[in-house]
């Protein structure tokens, strides 16, 4: 969905707002609200109308600005792989150079995606270890906890047993 939700209806289908875009060139975007704003506040509405079409104006002025997300040529592609039917050895042939191109394209998607990431890091000046966090590197269970009696523990299955022993005495209060 994005920011203010832009997404507009065309011929039935979904047309994400290109954010990027939309964010580099927010001044025409403002001034292009402001506009359609002034000509909306000339008329008499109820609260629920008036919601609605400014709502609508938000959408249509994302998009006359921002312009249209383009489809991944990836999702193109995956789609093409899923309706293939492979019935001779040159299928086979185009289907396994068609789907090395997909994974090729994943990874470099996956880069491209933990780049940003970590550009917004550095950036923002928060640490590694949040960066970490918001792309999964690592483990997500807990490999230690301490008893209540003070005690660190690292085997499985007592961590386990005093997760569930917490879990209790919070249902008991």
């Amino acid at each position: 969905m994005g920011f203010w939700g832009l997404q507009a209806g065309h011929g039935g289908q979904l047309v994400q707002t290109n954010l990027s875009n939309l964010k580099t060139r927010a001044t025409e975007f403002n001034l292009n609200i402001q506009n359609s704003y002034s000509l909306l506040s000339n008329e008499d509405h109820t609260i629920g109308q008036f919601n609605k079409q400014f709502n609508n104006l938000i959408k249509e002025a994302a998009l006359e600005v921002g312009g249209k997300n383009k489809q991944s040529p990836n999702k193109l592609s995956v789609e093409k792989r899923r309706v293939m039917k492979v019935s001779s050895n040159r299928d086979t042939i185009e289907l396994a150079e068609l789907t090395k191109t997909i994974i090729k394209k994943k990874k470099k998607d996956v880069r491209k995606f933990s780049t940003q990431i970590l550009n917004e890091t550095v950036i923002s000046g928060t640490s590694m270890k949040t960066a970490k966090r918001r792309l999964g590197i690592g483990r997500n269970e807990r490999y230690a906890i301490r008893k209540p009696d003070g005690e660190v523990t690292y085997d499985k299955n007592e961590i386990i047993r005093e997760v569930e022993d917490l879990q209790r005495s919070i249902q008991l209060k």
